[in-house]
């Protein structure tokens, strides 16, 4: 592979490297990894079932999750939340995961969270 061909595949790898995901992908990532969490003590069932209480608690803060459908083996994510601001997206995760979580619990969700979701988090502002 010449050298032109590397330069040029490694400049390509940073560019998406630096890209922030799309607020679809990333609620995705997130409610995956809860669910995974909280299933392991509990069920799907239930870890889904407090996700929705929060989101139908908070409609009016935020009106977005109406675009936002878990069930205990499925989630649906409308692509209609990537036209929301990822400042109010974050603004709904802190406030969700402050509002439901234990610190022990905020510990044990970013240790499970992947590098990507960290990242995203990162640029979106969330500290957890």
């Amino acid at each position: 592979m010449s050298i032109l061909k590397r330069v040029v595949m490694c400049h390509q790898n940073i560019k998406v490297g630096n890209i922030m995901h799309t607020n679809q992908k990333i609620l995705k990532n997130f409610f995956d990894t809860i669910i995974r969490i909280v299933s392991q003590g509990t069920s799907d069932t239930y870890a889904t079932m407090i996700l929705m209480k929060f989101n139908k608690e908070n409609t009016s803060d935020f009106p977005f999750v109406k675009y936002i459908n878990l069930y205990s083996k499925k989630m649906e994510i409308n692509q209609k939340i990537n036209s929301v601001n990822s400042k109010l997206v974050a603004k709904y995760i802190t406030k969700l995961v402050n509002s439901i979580f234990s610190d022990l619990f905020k510990h044990l969700l970013k240790k499970n969270m992947s590098l990507e979701l960290l990242k995203d988090f990162k640029k979106l502002g969330v500290k957890i």
